[in-house]
Protein backbone atom coordinates (compact mmCIF):
# COMPACT_ATOMS: atom_id res chain seq x y z
CA UNK A 1 0.00 0.00 0.00
CA UNK A 2 2.77 2.53 0.85
CA UNK A 3 4.83 1.83 -2.40
CA UNK A 4 1.40 2.19 -4.57
CA UNK A 5 0.54 5.49 -2.78
CA UNK A 6 4.34 6.84 -3.31
CA UNK A 7 3.86 5.62 -7.01
CA UNK A 8 0.44 7.20 -7.28
CA UNK A 9 1.83 10.30 -6.09
CA UNK A 10 4.58 10.39 -8.17
CA UNK A 11 2.56 9.83 -11.19
CA UNK A 12 0.50 12.84 -10.26
CA UNK A 13 3.40 14.97 -9.98
CA UNK A 14 4.10 14.17 -13.82
CA UNK A 15 0.91 14.71 -14.81
CA UNK A 16 0.45 17.69 -13.35
CA UNK A 17 3.95 18.99 -14.80
CA UNK A 18 2.97 17.91 -18.09
CA UNK A 19 -0.28 19.60 -17.57
CA UNK A 20 1.10 22.91 -16.68
CA UNK A 21 4.37 23.04 -18.78
CA UNK A 22 1.25 21.86 -22.03
CA UNK A 23 -0.60 25.22 -20.59
CA UNK A 24 3.04 27.45 -21.07
CA UNK A 25 3.42 26.21 -24.59
CA UNK A 26 1.56 27.94 -27.63
CA UNK A 27 -1.00 25.39 -28.33
CA UNK A 28 -1.52 26.35 -31.92
CA UNK A 29 -3.45 23.67 -32.97
CA UNK A 30 -6.20 23.31 -29.72
CA UNK A 31 -6.43 27.35 -29.87
CA UNK A 32 -5.98 27.93 -33.28
CA UNK A 33 -9.70 29.80 -33.75
CA UNK A 34 -8.23 32.78 -31.14
CA UNK A 35 -4.86 32.69 -33.50
CA UNK A 36 -7.12 32.92 -36.58
CA UNK A 37 -8.87 35.72 -35.06
CA UNK A 38 -6.08 37.87 -33.65
CA UNK A 39 -3.98 37.51 -36.94
CA UNK A 40 -5.64 40.43 -38.79
CA UNK A 41 -5.35 42.99 -35.65
CA UNK A 42 -1.11 41.29 -35.70
CA UNK A 43 -0.80 42.46 -38.92
CA UNK A 44 -2.63 45.77 -38.70
CA UNK A 45 0.33 46.50 -35.98
CA UNK A 46 3.20 45.01 -37.57
CA UNK A 47 2.18 47.35 -40.77
CA UNK A 48 1.72 50.50 -39.29
CA UNK A 49 3.60 50.28 -36.33
CA UNK A 50 6.82 48.05 -35.98
CA UNK A 51 7.68 47.87 -40.10
CA UNK A 52 7.97 52.06 -40.25
CA UNK A 53 9.72 52.19 -37.22
CA UNK A 54 12.52 48.95 -38.59
CA UNK A 55 12.72 51.24 -41.84
CA UNK A 56 13.10 53.96 -39.85
CA UNK A 57 15.96 52.52 -38.25
CA UNK A 58 17.67 51.56 -41.35
CA UNK A 59 17.21 54.71 -42.28
CA UNK A 60 19.69 56.20 -39.88
CA UNK A 61 22.78 54.44 -41.16
CA UNK A 62 22.04 55.75 -44.50
CA UNK A 63 22.31 59.13 -46.80
CA UNK A 64 18.70 58.85 -47.54
CA UNK A 65 16.97 60.40 -50.69
CA UNK A 66 13.10 60.01 -51.16
CA UNK A 67 14.45 59.95 -55.53
CA UNK A 68 15.61 56.67 -54.32
CA UNK A 69 19.76 57.81 -54.30
CA UNK A 70 20.28 56.20 -51.07
CA UNK A 71 23.77 56.08 -49.46
CA UNK A 72 24.97 53.83 -47.00
CA UNK A 73 26.89 55.71 -44.24
CA UNK A 74 27.27 53.69 -41.23
CA UNK A 75 27.64 55.20 -38.12
CA UNK A 76 28.51 58.31 -39.87
CA UNK A 77 24.81 60.48 -38.84
CA UNK A 78 25.60 58.90 -35.06
CA UNK A 79 29.21 60.77 -35.34
CA UNK A 80 27.92 63.67 -36.90
CA UNK A 81 24.91 64.53 -34.54
CA UNK A 82 27.31 63.79 -31.48
CA UNK A 83 29.18 66.58 -31.71
CA UNK A 84 26.09 69.05 -33.28
CA UNK A 85 25.19 71.39 -30.77
CA UNK A 86 21.73 71.78 -31.79
CA UNK A 87 20.60 68.44 -31.28
CA UNK A 88 21.41 68.66 -27.59
CA UNK A 89 19.65 71.84 -27.68
CA UNK A 90 17.02 69.75 -28.97
CA UNK A 91 17.02 66.53 -26.93
CA UNK A 92 16.80 69.11 -24.19
CA UNK A 93 13.99 71.14 -25.05
CA UNK A 94 11.78 67.41 -25.68
CA UNK A 95 13.00 66.56 -22.14
CA UNK A 96 12.19 69.23 -20.85
CA UNK A 97 8.37 69.48 -22.50
CA UNK A 98 7.99 65.50 -21.79
CA UNK A 99 9.01 66.91 -18.00
CA UNK A 100 6.33 69.40 -17.95
CA UNK A 101 3.70 67.23 -19.90
CA UNK A 102 4.37 64.54 -17.01
CA UNK A 103 3.58 67.37 -14.66
CA UNK A 104 0.57 68.73 -16.01
CA UNK A 105 -0.69 66.47 -19.00
CA UNK A 106 -0.62 63.41 -16.65
CA UNK A 107 -2.15 65.10 -13.17
CA UNK A 108 -4.81 66.90 -14.74
CA UNK A 109 -6.89 64.25 -15.63
CA UNK A 110 -6.54 62.20 -11.90
CA UNK A 111 -7.12 65.44 -10.02
CA UNK A 112 -10.22 66.34 -12.32
CA UNK A 113 -11.81 63.15 -11.89
CA UNK A 114 -11.51 62.98 -8.17
CA UNK A 115 -13.04 66.86 -8.08
CA UNK A 116 -15.82 65.40 -10.52
CA UNK A 117 -16.36 62.22 -8.25
CA UNK A 118 -17.47 64.85 -5.71
CA UNK A 119 -19.78 67.35 -7.81
CA UNK A 120 -23.50 66.64 -6.10
CA UNK A 121 -25.31 67.36 -9.27
CA UNK A 122 -24.13 68.42 -13.20
CA UNK A 123 -21.87 65.37 -13.41
CA UNK A 124 -23.22 65.02 -17.34
CA UNK A 125 -22.92 68.32 -18.25
CA UNK A 126 -19.41 68.52 -16.80
CA UNK A 127 -17.98 65.61 -18.25
CA UNK A 128 -19.64 66.73 -21.53
CA UNK A 129 -17.60 70.13 -21.25
CA UNK A 130 -14.12 68.46 -20.50
CA UNK A 131 -14.95 65.77 -23.56
CA UNK A 132 -15.70 68.49 -26.35
CA UNK A 133 -11.79 69.39 -27.26
CA UNK A 134 -10.98 65.53 -28.13
CA UNK A 135 -13.40 65.51 -30.50
CA UNK A 136 -12.14 69.10 -32.64
CA UNK A 137 -10.38 68.56 -35.32
CA UNK A 138 -6.71 69.36 -35.01
CA UNK A 139 -6.53 72.03 -37.37
CA UNK A 140 -9.74 73.93 -35.37
CA UNK A 141 -7.39 73.58 -32.19
CA UNK A 142 -4.50 74.98 -33.91
CA UNK A 143 -6.25 77.93 -35.26
CA UNK A 144 -8.45 78.49 -32.36
CA UNK A 145 -4.74 78.50 -30.18
CA UNK A 146 -3.39 80.80 -32.34
CA UNK A 147 -5.69 83.34 -31.73
CA UNK A 148 -5.22 82.95 -28.28
CA UNK A 149 -1.55 83.52 -28.58
CA UNK A 150 -2.00 87.04 -30.80
CA UNK A 151 -1.07 90.30 -29.35
CA UNK A 152 -4.33 91.02 -28.96
CA UNK A 153 -5.39 87.26 -28.26
CA UNK A 154 -7.05 86.00 -25.27
CA UNK A 155 -3.70 85.74 -23.54
CA UNK A 156 -2.97 89.66 -23.79
CA UNK A 157 -6.56 90.53 -22.65
CA UNK A 158 -6.27 88.20 -19.29
CA UNK A 159 -2.63 89.94 -18.63
CA UNK A 160 -3.76 93.37 -19.33
CA UNK A 161 -6.68 92.86 -17.01
CA UNK A 162 -4.34 91.80 -14.08
CA UNK A 163 -2.27 94.70 -14.95
CA UNK A 164 -5.07 96.88 -15.22
CA UNK A 165 -5.92 96.01 -11.60
CA UNK A 166 -2.23 96.34 -10.16
CA UNK A 167 -1.89 99.96 -11.65
CA UNK A 168 -4.69 100.83 -8.97
CA UNK A 169 -2.22 100.28 -6.51
CA UNK A 170 -0.13 102.99 -5.44
CA UNK A 171 3.76 103.37 -6.89
CA UNK A 172 2.29 101.01 -9.61
CA UNK A 173 2.29 101.87 -13.37
CA UNK A 174 2.90 98.71 -15.57
CA UNK A 175 2.80 99.37 -19.16
CA UNK A 176 0.02 97.12 -20.99
CA UNK A 177 1.47 93.81 -23.29
CA UNK A 178 0.75 93.13 -26.77
CA UNK A 179 3.23 89.94 -27.28
CA UNK A 180 2.97 87.53 -29.81
CA UNK A 181 3.49 84.83 -27.24
CA UNK A 182 4.60 82.25 -29.16
CA UNK A 183 7.30 84.34 -30.22
CA UNK A 184 8.67 84.64 -26.71
CA UNK A 185 11.39 82.13 -26.48
CA UNK A 186 10.57 81.87 -22.47
CA UNK A 187 6.78 80.69 -23.11
CA UNK A 188 6.74 79.39 -26.09
CA UNK A 189 7.32 75.83 -24.45
CA UNK A 190 4.52 76.44 -21.78
CA UNK A 191 2.10 77.81 -24.39
CA UNK A 192 2.69 75.16 -26.96
CA UNK A 193 2.09 72.78 -24.30
CA UNK A 194 -1.37 73.71 -22.73
CA UNK A 195 -3.43 72.99 -26.20
CA UNK A 196 -1.96 69.31 -25.84
CA UNK A 197 -3.38 68.84 -21.98
CA UNK A 198 -6.17 71.03 -22.97
CA UNK A 199 -7.36 68.79 -25.69
CA UNK A 200 -6.33 65.29 -23.81
CA UNK A 201 -7.58 66.19 -20.90
CA UNK A 202 -11.62 65.13 -21.00
CA UNK A 203 -10.77 61.48 -22.60
CA UNK A 204 -8.25 60.71 -19.41
CA UNK A 205 -10.86 61.84 -16.81
CA UNK A 206 -13.30 60.12 -18.32
CA UNK A 207 -11.19 57.04 -18.04
CA UNK A 208 -10.22 57.71 -14.47
CA UNK A 209 -13.74 58.33 -13.67
CA UNK A 210 -15.42 55.40 -14.81
CA UNK A 211 -12.02 53.34 -12.98
CA UNK A 212 -13.49 55.05 -9.86
CA UNK A 213 -16.81 54.05 -10.24
CA UNK A 214 -15.26 50.15 -9.59
CA UNK A 215 -14.27 51.14 -6.10
CA UNK A 216 -16.89 49.72 -3.78
CA UNK A 217 -18.62 51.98 -1.60
CA UNK A 218 -17.94 49.49 1.55
CA UNK A 219 -14.43 51.25 1.57
CA UNK A 220 -15.83 54.96 1.17
CA UNK A 221 -18.16 54.06 4.49
CA UNK A 222 -15.48 52.95 6.65
CA UNK A 223 -13.36 55.65 5.57
CA UNK A 224 -15.80 58.09 6.85
CA UNK A 225 -16.18 55.62 10.58
CA UNK A 226 -12.61 56.11 10.96
CA UNK A 227 -13.04 59.31 10.35
CA UNK A 228 -10.86 60.34 6.73
CA UNK A 229 -11.46 63.26 5.44
CA UNK A 230 -11.73 64.03 1.25
CA UNK A 231 -7.81 63.84 0.91
CA UNK A 232 -7.75 61.08 3.15
CA UNK A 233 -10.27 59.19 1.42
CA UNK A 234 -8.14 60.08 -2.11
CA UNK A 235 -4.69 59.13 -0.99
CA UNK A 236 -5.63 55.42 1.26
CA UNK A 237 -8.61 54.31 -1.01
CA UNK A 238 -9.28 56.03 -4.30
CA UNK A 239 -5.89 56.00 -5.65
CA UNK A 240 -4.57 52.48 -4.78
CA UNK A 241 -8.11 50.72 -5.93
CA UNK A 242 -7.23 52.34 -9.40
CA UNK A 243 -3.10 52.47 -9.21
CA UNK A 244 -3.28 49.55 -11.64
CA UNK A 245 -4.76 52.03 -14.00
CA UNK A 246 -2.63 54.88 -13.19
CA UNK A 247 0.51 52.66 -13.84
CA UNK A 248 -0.28 51.89 -17.18
CA UNK A 249 -1.15 55.74 -18.67
CA UNK A 250 2.35 56.26 -16.66
CA UNK A 251 3.85 53.86 -19.43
Amino acid sequence: RRVFKTFAATQQYVTLFQEEKRQGQWQFVRYWKAYLIMLPAIALVAIWAYYPLGRGSVMAFQEYNVRGFTEWVGFSNFAHVIFDPEFWYSMWIALKYSLLFMLFGFVTPIVLAFLLTEVPRGKVFFRTIYYLPAVLSGVVVIFLWKGFYGSHGLISVIVNFCIGILNYLPWVALDPVHHNWLDQPEWALIFCLLPSIWAGMGPGCLIYLAALKTVPDDLYEAADVDGAGFLGKVFHVSIPSIKALIFINFI
